[in-house]
């Protein structure tokens, strides 16, 4: 009677046991897939970045080209308006009066030094326009890295996330 009830209670703690594994078994695929889920939703996130980035990237590289464009015909233009002022100061400078050529020379020294301070203004700006050119390459291309990087990756994990996905439902035909 005893070896009966043993018997008995073992049987009935390995049933207990088995579906306690086989629940086991369950939830810990459903972490597996559950975590295969949340990579995909990272990788498919950085994706989005790093097309954002190349976006940034070409955005910033259109507007720095248009700026050095009208830097340059600023600094043209400055240019020649200093030449106009220079010669008609310069004609002033062929005078017979004393007085007239020392205004005129005052002028001139004026003149070409707010040109040089205008002109070093400018230049920076061109000089600032094409770094900022250069950084919009730069970005453009480590977007594309990521991004190509990214796709492999996103690939891969939706594949694992495939894997987790079937064995989750097969342990769940099993039960």
């Amino acid at each position: 009677m005893k070896n009966i009830l043993l018997i008995a209670m073992v049987v009935t703690f390995g049933i207990v046991s088995l579906n306690a594994q086989e629940v086991d078994k369950v939830t810990r695929y459903q972490q597996k897939y559950d975590e295969a889920v949340e990579k995909v939703r990272i990788v498919e996130d950085a994706i989005s970045e790093s097309q954002a980035m190349i976006s940034e990237g070409e955005n910033l590289k259109k507007s720095s080209k248009s700026e050095k464009k009208s830097y340059a015909k600023q600094e043209k233009q400055l240019t020649k308006t200093y030449n106009k002022n220079k010669k008609s100061i310069e004609k002033r400078l062929k005078s017979k009066d004393r007085e007239e050529r020392a205004d005129a020379k005052v002028e001139l020294k004026q003149l070409a030094t707010e040109y040089k301070a205008e002109l070093k203004a400018v230049k920076s700006s061109i000089k600032e326009s094409e770094k900022n050119y250069t950084r919009a390459g730069k970005q453009i291309v480590k977007g594309k890295t990521n991004l190509k990087k990214n796709k492999q990756k996103l690939k891969d994990v939706k594949s694992k996330q495939k894997i987790a996905q079937y064995r989750l439902e097969d342990a769940m035909a099993d039960d």
